[in-house]
């Protein structure tokens, strides 16, 4: 019973990790004036979320901690994101 709830755990973070690497690939690899930074920002959010829901089992697990770290930078950047994006800006 134990393996098969740290089974449905590792399942679950590495879901998370590959749905993140493919989003933060599709946004680093498109071209900054077709980024949707609203869109971005609810995603980064919505990871963040999920990560700390499986932390509070997972906590003590590197990559739970490598992906918390990487998605929290990521959204710190946001606001730079934003306002490089404004008109006003160019």
């Amino acid at each position: 019973a134990e393996s098969e709830k740290e089974l449905a755990l590792l399942d679950g973070i590495y879901t998370v990790y590959k749905e993140w690497e493919n989003s933060y690939n599709g946004w680093k690899g498109g071209l900054f004036r077709d980024l949707k930074v609203d869109e971005m920002e609810v995603a980064a959010v919505g990871y963040s979320k999920r990560v700390i829901k499986l932390g509070r089992e997972i906590k003590h697990w590197g990559v739970w901690g490598y992906l918390k770290e990487t998605i929290d930078a990521f959204k710190k950047t946001m606001p730079l994101i934003i306002d490089l994006r404004n008109p006003a800006m160019r």
